[in-house]
This record gives structure tokens, C-alpha cells and sequence, in this order.
């Protein structure tokens, strides 16, 4: 449904005579004696309501016509006949009015329903509600703030943890995960300090920082760390580490990857030492988390 709105003049009561005579049919301009308190907007005017001594003329004659705007002394875009009026000729010094009538008052209750229920509260089948839980469909956000319902709705969902104390006697030739314990922060509280694990609230982009700080590492041999999503590695985060030193060395690695709400995200190394002595060193092993884009 198109909604066409009309607005009104500027002045109460406002009456015009026509300038110019308005033959039937005639949709270019509507000339009048003046055009003040007129705006440059749709409206509807009736003509021949009454006579010049304002004596009520019969219904046969008058006719309601919509105009889009004006320019100079006329009104222009006319819609002749609307309202159950009749086309016909008006002559010069026919009175013009703007009164409220059933096209003025139809088309407020057009606009209203529009976006409205008959009882005035929003249609949440045509509008966006701020209260209402809604499925939006083919919407473009710019430059959006995201934040969720089920999380501080002040913060975006982010964190970073380290580990505690030391893991130590990490195995060799053996992906093993590492137990991050503790929080530097979680804005969602979607860290896992038990199961050492991150869980997606929201299906999205996510990057990944891991820092891994081993110590006791075997000299001439690699050491790598890969970030695993629901127990998966993603290949494109194992990267190697050749260590000639044996008192402390470090590898890390640093993707964006994507995560189902409710899967969840872990870190892990690996390394081919041969022994089992490599450790990993607390509070310099790192994971940091941040939702990207959904």
C-alpha cells in the first residue's frame, strides 16, 4: 500500500478564491488569489463548498481535489474528483478551502496503520521494535557495535588467559593441549578455567593470539602450537619452531577462524624433542581471544 500524506496550511480557517478558471479534467495548476499560509507540500482543497457570501452550496458541485505542491499562485499535480467529489468546472472567484474531510482523515489513518496497530502500539510485522525478540532479513549494519543480550550488553565478547603455574613434561611427538587456568579478563564469561576452553555465544570471526614459552626445550629439534576449534586442529595455524637453545625459547601463533555458537576453542603444542622434559612456562604462555565480526 502506498501512503500518501497530506499536509496543512499554515492558518486556521484558510479560504482562497480561484484566479483562473479550472475547467474539468484540468490536472496541471490550480490557480488562486494569493498562496499564503499555503505550504510547498501534498494537500486537498474542496471547491464551491460554499458561494463568496459563505452560503453553503449543494453537495452536486463541490468537489474535493490532492495536489503534490505549489508554485507561484497555483497549486500543482492535481488528483481531481478524490473523496467521492465530482470533476467538474469551477469558475474565477470560486471559493477554495482547506477543511478536514474524509480523504484529509484517511489518509492519517493510513500513515498510522502503517507502521501501527489499530490500538496504537507499534507493528512488529512492519517495524523494527526495540522490546520485541525479532528475525531481521536482508538488513545492512555500518559501522554496528555489536553487543548480545546474553552478555554485558556494555562490552564485546573478548578474553585473556595464561596459565598459572607451570606444564611441565610436556610429551613429545603428541599434540598436547594446554591448561590455561587463569583470566588476565573474560568480558563474557566465556572462558573455562576447568576444561581450559573458550565457547563461542555467537557464530562468528574470531581471532586467535597463542604465545607459547617453553622451557627445558631439546636442543636441534621443533616445537610448534596450533589452535583447535571443537577439538579439530586448524592446519593453517600449525606452525614450526627450530631450537638450537635449550634454556628457553618461544613459538606462537596468530589467526582469525571461524566459530559456531557453542563450539569451542583451545590451545595446543607439540613438539619432537624426543624426551618428554620440555615445559611450558606460566604466566608467559598466553591465549587472547576477540570476536571479529559475525
Amino acid at each position: 500500500m502506498t501512503v500518501r500524506l497530506y499536509y496543512p496550511p499554515t492558518q486556521n480557517g484558510l479560504q482562497k478564491t480561484l484566479d483562473a478558471a479550472l475547467d474539468s479534467a484540468h490536472t496541471t495548476a490550480l490557480t488562486l488569489n494569493n498562496i499564503t499560509g499555503i505550504q510547498n507540500k501534498p494537500g486537498v482543497v474542496v471547491i464551491d463548498r460554499i458561494d463568496s457570501g459563505g452560503t453553503e452550496k449543494s453537495s452536486s458541485v463541490r468537489e474535493f481535489v490532492a495536489y503534490t505542491g505549489t508554485s507561484g499562485v497555483t497549486l500543482t499535480g492535481l488528483t481531481r474528483a478524490i473523496g467521492g467529489s465530482t470533476d467538474q468546472d469551477h469558475a474565477v472567484g470560486a471559493v477554495v478551502e482547506f477543511v478536514l474531510d474524509i480523504t484529509w482523515s484517511q489518509a492519517i489513518i493510513d500513515a498510522l496503520t502503517a507502521e501501527h496497530g489499530t490500538d496504537g502500539t507499534h507493528d512488529t510485522t512492519k517495524v523494527v521494535d526495540l522490546a520485541t525478540a525479532q528475525t531481521l532479513t536482508n538488513k545492512t549494519l555500518t559501522n554496528p557495535t555489536i553487543n548480545f543480550t546474553d552478555k554485558n550488553i556494555t562490552m564485546n565478547v573478548k578474553c585473556a588467559v595464561t596459565l598459572g603455574t607451570d606444564q611441565n613434561n610436556i610429551t613429545a611427538t603428541t599434540f598436547t593441549r594446554v591448561l590455561f587456568d587463569t583470566e588476565v579478563y573474560d568480558t563474557g564469561s566465556d572462558f573455562d578455567t576447568v576444561n581450559h576452553r573458550f565457547t563461542a555465544p555467537v557464530s562468528g570471526y574470531y581471532l586467535v593470539n597463542l604465545g607459547i614459552s617453553w622451557s627445558s626445550p631439546v636442543a636441534d629439534t621443533y616445537y610448534s602450537c596450533a589452535v583447535y576449534v571443537n577439538g579439530t586442529r586448524v592446519d593453517r595455524t600449525w606452525s614450526f619452531f627450530h631450537a638450537s637453545a635449550i634454556n628457553f625459547l618461544t613459538s606462537s601463533v596468530s589467526a582469525v577462524v571461524y566459530v559456531a555458537a557453542g563450539q569451542y576453542i583451545e590451545g595446543y603444542v607439540y613438539h619432537t624433542g624426543g624426551a618428554d622434559t620440555p615445559d611450558l612456562r606460566s604466566g608467559r604462555t598466553y591465549m587472547d581471544i576477540t570476536l571479529l565480526s559475525i
